[in-house]
């Protein structure tokens, strides 16, 4: 991470959750001029998207009417398959032939190990949306102030807008 990164992330950092403190890469203090994001930086992160990609293969999407067709797997279904789990692993004579006990155990540990990236990821999103989010608005305040700066120029010097 480059010196105006690091002084950005420790403001960003010691700053409370609040619109008047927000902070922007323009309006952090820099030497050097370099952008918070680079075109490089930015490549850099979509090419290790593309190979977390690659090391998921497996992932599907689904329509709206699989997603309404389908059970989800939430809290209460997670903790009822581990049970059903324990359960098969202590006697499994009463399950027809054709259940693999080695392959349900290996879903619910893929399971397990989707929903610990999914949150991750989750996380990178609504901090990736928030910041995108606060930098329009950032922007958009400042042209709103460029204009009405300039609009009062005009007006002292009497010329129409």
């Amino acid at each position: 991470m480059n010196q105006n990164k690091r002084q950005w992330h420790e403001q960003r950092q010691q700053c409370p959750s609040n619109h008047s403190a927000l902070l922007f890469p323009s309006d952090a203090s820099s030497s050097t001029g370099a952008e918070l994001l680079s075109q490089s930086d930015r490549d850099t992160i979509l090419n290790l998207i593309t190979q977390i990609n690659v090391l998921l293969p497996f992932l599907r999407d689904l329509s709206a009417e699989e997603r309404k067709s389908m059970l989800g797997m939430g809290n209460k279904n997670r903790i009822f398959a581990g049970k059903v789990l324990e359960v098969i692993q202590q006697k499994s004579d009463f399950l027809p032939r054709s259940f693999d006990t080695e392959k349900f155990q290996q879903d619910l540990a893929t399971f397990d190990r989707l929903l610990t990236i999914l949150m991750a990821l989750n996380q990178l999103r609504d901090l990736v949306d928030a910041t995108t989010i606060a930098i329009d608005l950032h922007v958009l305040s400042k042209q709103i102030r460029k204009r009405i700066s300039l609009k009062k120029r005009m007006l002292r010097k009497h010329i129409r807008f």
